[in-house]
């Protein structure tokens, strides 16, 4: 799946080499927050030996700190497990081209993985998740990459308080996306809009209102 189903060359680079980039981008970005936690574990459990060391020595331990200690470690493994878990998603987004898909849960794995994207770009994501289910048929990633797209996009012209705030609700038969906080010059790549334009999804700008409106049509398969 590419924003240019042709597989053509667009701006210096194939489809399948846009693909490639991509998953490099997230790659990198997904094992750095994976070392971090692991410095931090490792920083922890050298803590705890200092401990054990000084017990052995007479020192009483203190088991608030101890505690304290194993509390944090858990946190970091928890936030790891996350983090491989969001990264695992997206690697089996790829496996099916026609399955039925939870377009809220895909729209909230692109903002989980682009979280490191934003934070370099000192924008905030603010989602509102749907209130129910929103289903479609079709081929999950690319569902993310076209939420990918609108969020580089995004990033790269955000309004004055550097906040997108990203909603998705039922519409119709269909769902409808809205991003807001986006700068005037805010403008999806011409991949983006042709990968919206083979998926049947209409993008409508509100420049003034600094929005954008995605409309995804119900039971989409792309």
């Amino acid at each position: 799946m590419s924003d240019n189903p042709s597989g053509t060359q667009t701006g210096g680079r194939t489809a399948a080499e846009r693909e490639l980039v991509f998953f490099g981008r997230v790659l990198a970005s997904v094992t750095h927050d994976v070392k971090n936690c692991l410095a931090i574990i490792n920083e922890k459990a050298g803590l705890a030996e200092d401990l054990m060391l000084m017990a052995d020595k007479g020192r009483a331990l203190d088991p608030a700190r101890l505690g304290n200690l194993a509390a944090s470690i858990k946190a970091q493994v928890k936030r790891a497990d996350r983090i491989v878990k969001n990264a695992n998603t997206l690697a089996h987004s790829v496996d099916a081209p026609n399955s039925r898909l939870d377009v809220g849960n895909l729209l909230g794995l692109v903002c989980e993985l682009y979280r490191r994207f934003a934070d370099r770009a000192e924008v905030r994501l603010d989602l509102t998740p749907p209130e129910v289910p929103i289903m479609a048929t079709g081929f999950a990633f690319a569902y993310i990459r076209l939420f990918s797209g609108l969020l580089d996009a995004g990033l790269a012209a955000p309004q004055m308080d550097k906040t997108l705030r990203l909603s998705l609700a039922q519409q119709g038969s269909g769902a409808e996306l809205a991003i807001l906080g986006l700068a005037p010059e805010f403008a999806p790549s011409p991949e983006t809009a042709a990968l919206a334009a083979a998926m049947n999804v209409r993008l409508v700008i509100d420049a003034a209102g600094g929005r954008l409106t995605a409309e995804l049509p119900g039971g989409a398969v792309v």
